[in-house]
């Protein structure tokens, strides 16, 4: 790994300055209709891989896309939509994977000269790795929504590593802002003797060479012009050897996470609800607090934060107290 930290994010920042100079010069209309196209494609694999066939809603939010990028078209219907998008995607159409796929070479080879590793956190231990690798997820969407297959996941992110550690041994999560909701309650109660975080059962944080993998990128809108964009997500499309010191350098057991409590709100989805991560996720502003504070109340949710009173969240102070108050006149009747 690269001693200069902040060299190399400079290094990073200049290659997508590079590419985005080089992406100003296609049509932004054309550009923007592409990321529609290629969203859509990805979300109706979704819609088929989870045994659907109805895709009016999907296609109804492409119409609509559509729409809005074409002055007084008012286009009723999905054929319509996907035809005009294609003969506007049409000109720019190479050019644009070129520059895609130029892009996030740029960032692999960046990577891989500085010596970065990623990370992949799982549950899994190494000696129940199936056949000593790490496998596969099947049908699963990239974060941006712009493919689905099946691949290894990884990340070079510090912050987004925390929360799949955070997250290992439940069935999945939910990260929106800094919100952060597992999909099951894997964490020990709290001593507010000595709050910190640990895990019930332990993560196995296994660190990855980027040589088969490569970075997730997205094309985004940012005051009229699409731009580039990378998460610190990484896919490949084979599976990691975890016994190759030159695919798995080190392994690591984790059962103490406390610090993400430092950039993270940690939220534990404890099976009452099993909507209401979902649910909370397509709030905003007071109407998300106002909703989780219900939650945590209601006992569909565990506040970490609260628990171990660490970077507790405006308008959530005081909740734990609330709750153990609640609890304590529950008994006394």
């Amino acid at each position: 790994m690269t001693d200069n930290k902040e060299g190399f994010e400079t290094e990073l920042s200049q290659i997508t300055e590079q590419f985005n100079r080089e992406l100003k010069k296609l049509d932004p209309k054309a550009v923007t209709v592409a990321m529609y196209v290629r969203i859509y494609e990805t979300c109706k694999a979704i819609v088929i891989s989870r045994g659907h066939t109805n895709f009016a809603t999907i296609n109804q939010k492409f119409i609509n896309a559509v729409n809005s990028i074409i002055p007084n078209a008012n286009i009723s219907n999905f054929e319509d939509a996907f035809t005009q998008a294609q003969e506007i995607v049409k000109p720019v159409s190479k050019d644009l994977e070129t520059l895609k796929s130029g892009y996030e070479q740029s960032i692999k080879t960046l990577y891989i000269e500085s010596g970065e590793l990623l990370k992949h956190a799982t549950g899994i231990s190494p000696e129940k790795m199936k056949d000593s690798k790490i496998q596969l997820s099947q049908n699963r969407e990239n974060q941006y929504f712009t493919s689905i297959g099946d691949y290894v996941f990884a990340s070079s992110e510090e912050d987004s590593q925390d929360m799949y550690v955070a997250r290992a041994n439940t069935s999945g999560m939910f990260a929106f802002d800094e919100f952060c909701i597992t999909g099951g309650d894997n964490i020990q109660k709290i001593d507010n003797r000595q709050p910190r975080v640990l895990l019930k059962k332990p993560a196995y944080v296994y660190s990855i060479s980027p040589q088969k993998f490569n970075p997730v990128t997205n094309i985004n809108i940012k005051n009229g012009n699409p731009v580039f964009e990378f998460g610190q997500e990484w896919i490949s499309d084979e599976t990691v050897d975890i016994n190759d010191k030159s695919q798995v350098p080190t392994i690591e057991t984790v059962k103490d996470i406390t610090s993400i409590l430092e950039h993270t709100q940690l939220f534990c989805n404890t099976g009452k609800n099993k909507n209401i991560s979902k649910e909370i996720m397509q709030l905003q502003g007071n109407e998300r607090i106002t909703a989780i504070r219900t939650a945590i109340m209601n006992g569909e949710l565990r506040y970490i934060n609260g628990e171990a009173d660490r970077n507790v969240l405006n308008g959530l102070e005081g909740i734990q107290q609330q709750i153990i108050t609640q609890t304590q006149g529950q008994w006394n009747h």
